[in-house]
């Protein structure tokens, strides 16, 4: 007896999709085709499982990704759609909030202080070199937090590749 990997109900060999549920009967593992086929998705529609998502997430974070990854897909928003969403709104928000147009200045009370021309020079580099960082970071840290998410589950799919999780795996989780 075959059962639907979503929902459990018992299924004929010969069904494409659960007839209680509606997901595919025959589900493969994970790939980055999927995911882009998702953020394709992403562009086009978005269903009313967001919200449930949102809330299963505060009540329930640890078995969302688990039950994802295992099959049981069907319920819930897809994880591309929502990094993609929240991410949105965080960089509006944190756009609204912060003002990143604003110059940093390096004229600081200890260069007054500084008798030497040589040292005092030195000291203006290093708070020049600290207000460009300082102004890179502003401007950039959003696409600096998209870009590390990958990296991190890399990260994490190279210490933990004897388990049964895939690289894509550990992405959507």
């Amino acid at each position: 007896m075959v059962l639907c990997s979503n929902c459990s109900d018992p299924l004929n060999t010969e069904y494409t999709f659960c007839p209680n549920c509606g997901q595919k009967t025959r589900l493969h593992r994970l790939s980055l085709h999927d995911i882009f086929h998702e953020g394709l998705h992403y562009f086009i529609h978005a269903d009313k499982g967001f919200f449930l998502l949102l809330k299963n997430l505060i009540y329930k974070n640890g078995t969302i990704a688990k039950d994802y990854v295992e099959g049981k897909r069907k319920k819930y928003f897809p994880p591309l759609n929502f990094y993609l969403l929240v991410a949105t709104i965080l960089v509006l928000v944190f756009s609204i909030i912060t003002n990143t147009t604003k110059s940093v200045s390096f004229d600081h009370p200890e260069l007054k202080n500084i008798k030497d021309p040589v040292k005092r020079a030195e000291v203006t580099r290093i708070y020049e070199r600290q207000a460009v960082a300082v102004k890179f970071i502003n401007k950039y840290s959003n696409i600096v937090a998209m870009v590390a998410i990958p990296l991190i589950c890399f990260i994490y799919w190279l210490f933990y590749r004897k388990g049964k999780y895939n690289y894509t795996e550990h992405l959507v989780a």
